[in-house]
């Protein structure tokens, strides 16, 4: 039953969750929340990436929307139905699974249509859909390769296009490129976006790898110990994270503990650790903080920038050559070292060369 006074869901919205919460019961150990009251609402065509932690509950939130788990509480809407109580292939979702879980006694094509043969669909329209779904994940011309005859690549392909066969209203996606090679695992996200982008399917996907959430989502939701921390566009969500949880998941970050000083027509003047520094109000929605609170306040380390003339003194501790970039890591003020600044290496010079104080 949906709680007392909570608006039904939309027709139009693709997918809502409403107050989910997943208990799982151990007679030996004490029971463990893995999803705590979760609401979350996308809307059709949206692409909305599920991100935290190992253990976070981001999978077994995923596995309830599918059906595939039970919900303790709470309840599931696809297209403004409710399913909550509904097996999973009467839910107009389908699912990619982290392993493919291709069949291995059936071939490329057979694997595909597996899902139409379920629905009885014609042997005619099973050959034209099964042909469109290999044409879009670029496998026309494998449909008799059986699965251990294609790389991990092609076989996350095959998987991908057995889910889109169906013409699922919601697409699920189990951190389906965590088993390819850094640089496949580039290249299929590239596809991934592409192809979402081209039918306008809704698509929640689960992962813990920001750069994977940032690159293809419209929104990211972050989890945290079966609750949401933030919902936001990956730009929001990087530039003003709800939380210190966020702040340090979602990119490099410093946070730096403060004091309010006073409230200035710009934000707010801080003493951070023996410095001082004016910082804008983070949200208009906030309460006003009063002089002597203590903050924690974000920094960027590709907001920092390093010089022999800057406004704050600091010895370089560490310098870290990562390509494109050196990382430092400056002690400023206090004696305690804190990572700073990301800085372009410039041609012909090397980290050891810019250790300098």
């Amino acid at each position: 039953m949906r709680a007392p006074g909570a608006a039904a869901p939309r027709r139009d919205t693709a997918l809502f969750v409403d107050r989910v919460t997943k208990i799982f019961a151990d007679p030996s150990a004490s029971p463990v929340t893995a999803v705590d009251d979760v609401t979350l609402e996308v809307q059709a065509g949206e692409f909305v990436c599920l991100l935290g932690p190992s253990g976070c509950g981001k999978t077994t939130l995923l596995r309830i929307i599918a059906g595939l788990e039970t919900p303790t509480a709470g309840e599931v809407f696809v297209g403004g139905v409710r399913v909550t109580d509904l097996p999973p292939n009467a839910r107009d979702t389908a699912m990619v699974f982290q392993s493919y879980a291709l069949f291995p006694h059936l071939d490329v094509f057979e694997n595909v249509a597996f899902g139409l043969r379920v629905r009885r669909v014609t042997e005619p329209e099973i050959a034209k859909r099964v042909a469109a779904a290999l044409h879009l994940v670029g496998l026309t011309g494998l449909e008799r390769r059986s699965p251990d005859q294609l790389s991990g690549g092609q076989q996350q392909r095959v998987a991908l296009a057995r889910a889109l066969v169906t013409q699922p209203r919601v697409l699920l996606l189990d951190e389906p490129l965590s088993n390819l090679d850094a640089k496949l695992r580039e290249q299929m996200r590239v596809e991934l976006r592409r192809i979402q982008r081209q039918l306008g399917i809704t698509a929640i996907y689960v992962t813990h790898d920001q750069v994977e959430a940032m690159t293809l989502a419209d929104r990211i939701v972050v989890l945290d110990r079966g609750r949401i921390q933030q919902v936001a566009p990956p730009a929001e969500l990087y530039a003003r994270p709800a939380n210190s949880f966020v702040a340090e998941f979602v990119g490099k970050v410093n946070l730096l503990e403060g004091r309010v000083i006073e409230a200035t027509e710009d934000g707010y003047r801080i003493a951070l650790d023996g410095l001082e520094a004016t910082v804008a109000v983070p949200s208009p929605d906030r309460e006003p903080l009063a002089p002597g609170a203590r903050v924690r306040v974000v920094v960027r380390p590709e907001t920092v920038h390093l010089g022999r003339d800057g406004t704050y003194r600091g010895v370089v501790r560490s310098a870290i050559y990562l390509g494109s970039q050196v990382e430092y890591e400056v002690a400023v003020a206090r004696p305690r070292c804190r990572r700073l600044a990301e800085a372009s290496l410039k041609k012909g010079s090397s980290p050891r060369a810019n250790r300098s104080g």
